[in-house]
């Protein structure tokens, strides 16, 4: 006698069919006890209608309040298969139909095994989980908790990678996001060449830093002939004025 009860949500349950086979009871027979005492049933909760076929568990396909639900088994007979009614109980419910049987030396060792599951099953929902396993999970919790901090953490100014882009895409890209400015490849190539933006040459194409560009575009600098003569003083050995 083995799987008499089984788990759904944290529940466990039992059924009449199991019961009826268990015993030796005909099936109609224990249904018509519950039947009977159904208002009796109900105060220990409801039922829930199932479907199970032969050789396997059940499996909610409807929960009713208020009353004792009607359930279905379809099962393989020689006569082909067969639809009957059977109802589903919860623990209390199926150790006060056990009460309502007739003992016998079959009867008796069912409700002994019975209760052995049921006891089994409901320690082991209760049992706490081990030191050792709340230890690891405290651990994994702290490291998921360091991981998420670092991935989180704003990147430091100099770690930060710039957005390097082609001369032509930094116009295409600050005439979109400004339409109507007045900037050309040539302009943005002359400040390149004076070294007023930062800029990477690859190949033949000249990457340049877009967010100093924007930085500059908008610092509002002087003119581009001032820069001019500035650059070109840079390193120059220049007369001394006394």
């Amino acid at each position: 006698m083995e799987n008499l009860v089984v788990v759904q949500n944290n529940e466990l349950y039992t059924d009449t069919f199991i019961i009826a086979e268990g015993t030796g009871n005909e099936h109609n027979s224990v249904k018509r006890l519950v039947a009977v005492y159904a208002d009796h049933f109900m105060t220990f909760g409801n039922t829930a209608i199932l479907n199970r076929s032969n050789g396997e568990a059940p499996s909610i396909l409807n929960r009713t309040n208020g009353k004792v639900s009607i359930l279905n088994r379809t099962l393989e007979t020689s006569g082909g298969k067969q639809t009957f009614t059977y109802y589903q109980l919860n623990e209390p419910q199926a150790l006060f139909l056990m009460t309502l049987l007739r003992n016998n030396e079959i009867v008796v060792a069912f409700k002994l095994e019975l209760v052995r599951q049921f006891y089994q099953m409901r320690m082991a929902l209760l049992k706490p989980p081990p030191p050792e396993l709340d230890e690891r999970v405290a651990a994994l919790e702290r490291c998921i908790d360091v991981l998420v901090s670092k991935l989180t953490a704003p990147l430091p100014e100099r770690q930060r990678v710039p957005l390097m882009l082609p001369v032509a895409k930094c116009v295409e890209r600050i005439k979109q996001e400004r339409p109507g400015t007045r900037i050309s490849v040539s302009g943005i190539k002359g400040l390149v060449y004076y070294g007023m933006v930062p800029s990477v040459n690859s190949g033949r194409n000249t990457y340049v830093n877009y967010d100093a560009l924007v930085e500059y575009i908008n610092s509002d600098p002087p003119p581009i002939k001032e820069q001019r003569e500035q650059r070109e003083q840079y390193g120059v050995i220049r007369r001394a004025t006394i």
